[in-house]
């Protein structure tokens, strides 16, 4: 509903300020504080006036008194003006979904952008959610199936800002290795 995904095409949904609430609601519940609060401050930003935004309000102001600094942990990812194509809106779910912290399930987004919704024609969106893909996986301790994504990215789209960050990622992962690709869990710390 955030992005448009399931809402009849040349509307907007009603239901944003809500499901962005709850995008927040969802990451703090897994464990991961940081990016429910940048999805409660880019609520606040977005729509200050819907009463999800004082929902938000009021659970950073809990959060502030026990001591989180949570204006230094910025703001989620805005949404593009016009969501009206499935690239674009599947694209835009798998950043939210990268920014909460859910690098499987925000690849499967960033798949579709890729070879789903193309109906066999180009988008300008692919480079990036190959390169993005990429990302997922080294989020996930994949560093193979990184490097892959990010090699695709150069040898499919080689004059494209995403093959510039995609060169760069392939550097880095060379230099610094498994070091890049350890998966992160709360409760345990790196691995």
């Amino acid at each position: 509903m955030l992005c448009d995904v399931y809402t009849p095409k040349g509307e907007a949904s009603p239901h944003r300020a809500y499901s962005r609430y709850r995008m927040g609601v969802c990451a703090y519940e897994l464990g991961v504080p940081d990016p429910a609060v940048r999805q409660w401050q880019r609520l606040i930003a977005d729509t200050p006036e819907s009463p999800w935004s004082s929902r938000a309000g009021r659970v950073l102001s809990v959060l502030r008194a026990e001591g989180i600094n949570v204006t230094s942990l910025g703001v989620a990812p805005a949404l593009p003006d016009d969501l009206s194509s499935s690239p674009v809106s599947r694209y835009a779910l798998a950043e939210q979904l990268l920014d909460c912290g859910l690098p499987l399930v925000a690849s499967k987004e960033y798949l579709k952008v890729i070879h789903v919704v193309t109906a066999g024609r180009p988008n300008p969106l692919q480079a990036e959610a190959m390169h993005k893909l990429g990302v997922c996986h080294q989020r996930l301790g994949r560093l193979d199936l990184a490097r892959a994504a990010w090699q695709r990215t150069v040898d499919q789209f080689p004059d494209s800002p995403s093959a510039q960050r995609a060169r760069l990622a392939l550097t880095r992962a060379d230099e610094f290795g498994e070091m890049l690709a350890v998966p992160y869990d709360p409760a345990e710390g790196p691995r």
